[in-house]
Parts: structure tokens; C-alpha cells; sequence
């Protein structure tokens, strides 16, 4: 028989309380997510999808160059920069040259059939796997910064009665939570991540990001077929194989970075512009009072205009090639 101290008893119990809290509040998100869509008509359904693919296609679909199996790679490393330089102008985030490089060569072995590609579920897995490590070791310092992000904008001079909310992607917002206890519950999941109750939080961090990955894979190819038809069949509505299509490495770097940033790779330069001062005007008119600017700032990313994450610490340079790491060991074995 297992027995546990009073001490480790109790902390199991708080942190069994953060882990129910967390499946509520996601069951809710998903809930009200799916009124919504019921309450729709089928043809403003399929209106609002239209809609949606359009803007991806404007976004992802025409500043974004994605290379060919037969492709050069002198070809592929342009594809390469094109997606650095899309992340960047949205985000903020920079690839360095010696990521680019490898990046570019396992394209081209993916490409050429040297390597093959991955399915959804081996990339679910190393992007969960990637941010479990992280958040196992986050100090309490970088805690407070990600608390921080992910109260969305920031600037002086935000209107004194707009509440910055927590929240992560996906559309899960926690109103009205102090930053100590948003602290409090992430060092309580940290903690208990090296014991075996930390078992339940990755086994439903695992499930949240497969499926956030195959949402990705399902609308990138049904708004794109000719540059994301090969990660999702759509006309039977599973994933593609290995051996008749696969994710590339270069998707599953575009596919992460929308996933930690909560953009879904829609809108071109111009539009972001434009939903950015939208904004600005709605929050002015809400509040009743002038809203910061979004000139000088991106949309994504650290202090986005329109969502706030901590790419600075969830997607640094060292955690994009574990990616590549995870991925190159998943594909060997």
C-alpha cells in the first residue's frame, strides 16, 4: 500500500482543485464555443467559414512561400526565411541564421523523401513534451512575466477602468483573477509536475494540444489545399499518412508558433493593421475614454496589440530546435 505524508496529501488536494478548476473552465470555453456554432444557421455556417478560409488564405496563404517536393535548396532556404519573416513581422520572434539553416535542410530531406514527415499526433506529442519541460522549469520570476503577458496589452495610459484579464490561448480567460493566484496555480502545476499526480495535468495537456494541432491541420488544408493539403485529408476527414503525405518540419515550426501565440495565421499585413485600429476604437468607445495607440507594436507576441503571450520564454531560440530536436528523434525511431 502507497501511503502519503499529511503535507503531500494536501498538496495533492490543492492541486487536484487547480486541475478541476482548469477542466471547468475549458469545458465551459468548449461549451459556449459550441452553443454558439449550434445556435448559427447551417448557411451562416458555412458563410462564416468561407469567410474565415479567405483570411487565411490572405494571411498565411499569400505571405508565406512554402517550397515543392523538387524543390532546390536554395529554394527551400528561401521558404525558410519567408516563414521567419512572417513570424517576425507578426510576433516579434527572430530565427537565427543557424536555426535556418537547420530548419532548411530537414525541409529538404522531408522533401525529397531522405526523412520522412511527421502525423499530427508525433507533433502534438513534441510540442506538449517541449512545454511541459519548460514549464517544469520555470523560476518564479519568469511565472510573474508570464502572468504579465498573458493580461494582454500593455501601455501608459490604458483607460482606468479596463480590467486586464488572464488569459490563454484558445479563448480560456480567467476575469477578475489577481495575478497571485494565477502565480499561485502555475508554481502549484509546476511543482507538481516532478511527482507522479503531475501524470493528470500532462496527460490533459497532451489532449488540449493534439487537439489544437489538429484544428490547425484541418483548416490549413481546407482554406490552402495546394500548400497544407498534405497534413489533413479532408475529404474523409482524418489525418494523412505518412507515406501519402505528413507534416514538414517547416509546417510544424508555423504550425507551434500559431499555437503559443494564438494566431491563427490569418489576415496580411495591411489587415492586422487595420483590425489593430479597430480595436483602438472599439476599447476607446467601451471605456468611455482614449485608448492607446497600436503604432510601434505587433500584433502578436510580447505586449501583442491583439493577444499577449510569452514567446520570449515559451518559444526562444533553445526551445524551437528541442522542437527540432523531438522531432528528428521521432522520425528516426
Amino acid at each position: 500500500m502507497i501511503k502519503y505524508s499529511l503535507t503531500k496529501y494536501i498538496s495533492l488536494r490543492r492541486y487536484m482543485r487547480y486541475v478541476v478548476a482548469a477542466l471547468v473552465i475549458a469545458c465551459a470555453a468548449l461549451t459556449v464555443t459550441a452553443w454558439r456554432s449550434s445556435a448559427l444557421k447551417d448557411s451562416d455556417k458555412v458563410a462564416s467559414k468561407r469567410q474565415f478560409h479567405a483570411r487565411v488564405r490572405e494571411g498565411v496563404g499569400r505571405e508565406v512561400v512554402l517550397p515543392a517536393s523538387g524543390s532546390s535548396f536554395g529554394q527551400v532556404h528561401a521558404s525558410v526565411n519567408s516563414v521567419a519573416n512572417f513570424i517576425e513581422r507578426r510576433s516579434g520572434v527572430q530565427v537565427s541564421g543557424a536555426t535556418k539553416n537547420r530548419l532548411a535542410a530537414m525541409e529538404e530531406s522531408a522533401l525529397n523523401g531522405a526523412q520522412r514527415r511527421f502525423t499530427v499526433s508525433e507533433l502534438s506529442d513534441a510540442i506538449a513534451g517541449i512545454t511541459l519541460d519548460r514549464l517544469a522549469t520555470l523560476s518564479d520570476q519568469d511565472i510573474s512575466r508570464v502572468d504579465d503577458r498573458l493580461r494582454g496589452f500593455n501601455a501608459p495610459h490604458l483607460p482606468k477602468n479596463f480590467s486586464r484579464d488572464f488569459k490563454l490561448p484558445g479563448g480560456i480567460v480567467f476575469i477578475g483573477t489577481p495575478p497571485d493566484k494565477t502565480e499561485a496555480r502555475l508554481r502549484a502545476v509546476r511543482d507538481q509536475l516532478a511527482t507522479p499526480s503531475g501524470d493528470v495535468f500532462r496527460g490533459m495537456t497532451r489532449k488540449f494540444v493534439k487537439e489544437r494541432v489538429q484544428n490547425r491541420a484541418q483548416y490549413l488544408s481546407e482554406a490552402i489545399p495546394e500548400k497544407f493539403g498534405n497534413m489533413w485529408d479532408t475529404i474523409n476527414d482524418e489525418e494523412r499518412s505518412t507515406a501519402n503525405g505528413g507534416i514538414t518540419p517547416l509546417q510544424a515550426v508555423l504550425i507551434t508558433y500559431s499555437l503559443a501565440s494564438d494566431d491563427y495565421l490569418s489576415d496580411n499585413e495591411a489587415a492586422l493593421e487595420k483590425r489593430m485600429r479597430d480595436a483602438q476604437k472599439s476599447l476607446a468607445k467601451l471605456t468611455g475614454q482614449p485608448y492607446p495607440s497600436p503604432d510601434g507594436h505587433r500584433a502578436y507576441g510580447v505586449n501583442g496589440y491583439i493577444f499577449s503571450s510569452p514567446l520570449d520564454i515559451i518559444l526562444d531560440e533553445q526551445l524551437v530546435n528541442r522542437l527540432l530536436d523531438r522531432l528528428e528523434e521521432r522520425r528516426s525511431a
